[in-house]
């Protein structure tokens, strides 16, 4: 038989404060702790920064973002991209940023399915049993296109300006 030295104690109960009690104005009950002096509370919308390797997503102007949101958004969904060029304002950096990521998106997808399409004609005219291949192609180009496009949707509708992967750093729009 061990002696362990805190085997019998019986375990205190937590301090809790008397009945009635009232904390003071402006304490939070619960915690004690006040602020060092010259502490300074961030500023609101602010976010922590992500570690090193990983893209550095910008905030801009709440109220260009919060302006040019549907905009930004309508830029990543096909032909309503030209909605978004002819009737949003052009001096917004917000979204100048998502019609150039739109447009290099839309771009991108057109021509994967062209080369899609050619390969698929190839891959038939080889052989009828090749078809399906050609197929699957096709449907992974348009997989890839609406999850990059959702993504940037995402991107828009937080107010984020981070590229889009393999493609967000072509710029057509300046």
């Amino acid at each position: 038989m061990t002696n362990q030295p805190f085997e019998n104690q019986p375990q205190q109960p937590p301090q809790m404060p008397p009945p009635g009690y009232q904390p003071p104005q402006g304490e939070v009950p619960g915690y004690q702790q006040q602020p060092p002096p010259g502490y300074q509370q961030p500023p609101p919308g602010y976010q922590q920064q992500p570690p090193p390797g990983y893209p550095q997503p910008e905030l801009h102007p709440a109220q260009d973002i919060q302006q040019n949101k549907m905009y930004a958004i309508l830029a990543y969904l096909g032909i309503l991209w030209l909605v978004s060029f002819l009737a949003g304002p052009k001096n917004s950096p917000f979204l100048k940023f998502h019609l150039n990521q739109g447009l290099v998106l839309h771009i991108c997808g057109i021509g994967g399915y062209i080369a899609a399409v050619i390969l698929s004609a190839i891959l038939t005219a080889i052989s009828w049993t090749l078809l399906t291949v050609g197929s699957l192609i096709m449907a992974a180009v348009g997989i890839a296109y609406l999850v990059f496009a959702i993504m940037g949707i995402v991107n828009a509708n937080q107010g984020k300006m981070t590229p889009l992967p393999l493609i967000g750093g072509w710029t057509l729009l300046k």
